[in-house]
């Protein structure tokens, strides 16, 4: 059974590869003008994604954005973690440890 994902791209492929490379290369450059209100960075990637369809270069540009996504992530969380325990570690006060009776 294919995914949701490999049944969205094989309705892609349906379509004429002229339509497909334009539309990927519009949703592109759409993309670079991303700080206008109605034109955004998302199209970046939807773009990349129609022409991976197509093109070796994008699905490597795709895999490529996907893995630096997911470095970005988890070093986001690591380091928010890694303050989280170090400010838990500052605001608890320790234990009296008790002292052994030999002076």
């Amino acid at each position: 059974m294919k995914s949701y994902f490999e049944s969205k791209v094989d309705s892609v492929k349906k379509w004429p590869r002229v339509l497909r490379v334009s539309l990927g290369i519009l949703l592109m450059l759409g993309g670079v003008l991303g700080f206008f209100p109605v034109l955004g960075f998302w199209m970046i990637p939807l773009g990349l994604i129609i022409l991976a369809v197509d093109f070796r270069w994008a699905r490597h540009a795709l895999v490529n954005l996907r893995w630096r996504l997911r470095a970005m992530r988890r070093r986001f969380f690591f380091r928010r973690n890694r303050e989280r325990v170090r400010r838990a570690g500052t605001d608890r006060k320790r234990p009296i440890q008790p002292q052994s009776g030999n002076d």
